[in-house]
């Protein structure tokens, strides 16, 4: 560019040139307001540089904004017009079912969100959504620039997204399936569709706590991402499920190969085998010895007193901390514990509840695991 003087920049400033003079000023000598053909209108300015290749043909009109770029694959084409306006709505409907299984990777939503640098011209590019069923109005979705977003609270327990299954109908037609547990005071959903580059977003209306619904999505070439569920409470704020991984359907099992007839032996020419011997039993070893036992066990009731007074004697195998004994004494149950001084014990146990001599007496001990070693019971009065 050369050199302006003072005058011709004065000129330059001036509104009519202004937007010329922005780009590029002419030499001295020539006037900023007029065309050249190649400097301001030609190839700088209009033609190829602004208006042509650059700006208004291949790059801004043509290959960049509104041509393969910002109008055709990312806006108007598979990006968001495909994908959210066009995406239908309608197949996500209530099944009856209760909730799956949670599958939950725990992954921040926050870390794989969408990118939005293209949303504002989006809203401008996107026409109006069209009135009617199984079209949900993205732009109308999508919060406006200046306007201060919901809170978003994640991992609500009462907003689940169970599971997802996709797969490949055509070469840019993916069908998933998706299931849901919401609370039934808020029937409208938004079910999340990340797949890639495609994002997708349903609403969903429901009416009982579990549901099930088929979404496709136009545009979609591979069936790898995650999906996930939203809806807005009463006081604006918006509660996000956890993300689950999209999974393949499960394939049929292939049919099973029918089993071939059973065909018998032939008859063996040899006799049959004699049976084989009865197993010889074990050997029987006598029981061990008992590790408690009672010798004897006699009461006396005292006439004048009314006393009843048992002596039992106890011995053990090994000096225990404590001997416990179970009186049955007529129709008086009681129980006594004391401490031995030796393997051969001897204990008196009196009492005023009862009126006879007669019953039946058991001692024990506990072992290391708690459990009751326990003597038979005697009869009061026989020696054992």
């Amino acid at each position: 560019m050369s050199a302006l003087s003072l005058a011709d920049q004065e000129v330059c400033q001036q509104p009519p040139c202004r937007v010329l003079a922005a780009v590029e000023c002419l030499p001295p000598g020539r006037s900023a307001c007029v065309a050249d053909g190649q400097g301001n209108i030609g190839s700088g300015n209009t033609g190829l540089g602004n208006f042509g290749n650059d700006n208004s043909g291949s790059y801004n009109i043509g290959s960049g904004n509104h041509g393969d770029a910002a109008w055709g694959d990312a806006l108007m084409g598979s990006g968001l017009r495909c994908q959210v306006t066009m995406g239908r709505d309608l197949a996500c409907s209530f099944s009856g079912r209760g909730p799956s299984p949670t599958l939950d990777l725990g992954r921040s939503l926050a870390a794989v969100r969408p990118p939005t640098s293209l949303l504002p011209a989006a809203r401008r590019l996107l026409p109006a959504a069209r009135k009617g069923a199984g079209v949900h109005d993205a732009a109308a979705a999508l919060p406006a620039a200046s306007a201060t977003p919901p809170a978003a609270q994640l991992g609500d327990p009462t907003l689940v997204m169970n599971w997802a299954f996709c797969g490949k109908m055509g070469a840019y037609e993916i069908q998933c399936t998706v299931s849901i547990t919401a609370p039934a005071a808020h029937p409208t959903l938004y079910v999340h569709l990340e797949l890639g580059w495609v994002s997708a977003v349903y609403s969903c209306t429901a009416v009982g706590p579990g549901y099930e619904g088929t979404l496709e999505v136009s545009g979609g070439s591979g069936t790898v991402g995650y999906a996930y569920a939203t809806y807005i409470t009463a006081d604006r704020q918006r509660l996000v499920s956890n993300s689950v991984q999209l999974e393949p359907y499960p394939s049929p099992p292939p049919p099973s190969a029918p089993s071939p007839p059973a065909v018998s032996p032939p008859p063996s020419p040899f006799p049959p085998a004699p049976p084989p011997p009865p197993p010889t039993p074990p050997p029987s070893f006598p029981p061990p010895p008992p590790t408690i036992t009672m010798s004897s066990a006699r009461c006396t009731l005292n006439s004048m007193s009314g006393e009843v007074a048992c002596v039992t004697t106890v011995t053990t195998a090994e000096l225990q901390p404590a001997i416990h004994v179970s009186y049955h004494i007529a129709n008086l149950e009681a129980k006594d514990a004391y401490q031995p001084d030796g393997l051969v014990s001897n204990h008196v146990w009196r009492t005023h509840d009862a009126n006879v001599a007669g019953g039946r007496v058991s001692a024990y001990y506990l072992d290391a695991t708690g459990a009751q070693v326990r003597t038979p019971w005697v009869r009061v009065g026989s020696a054992r």
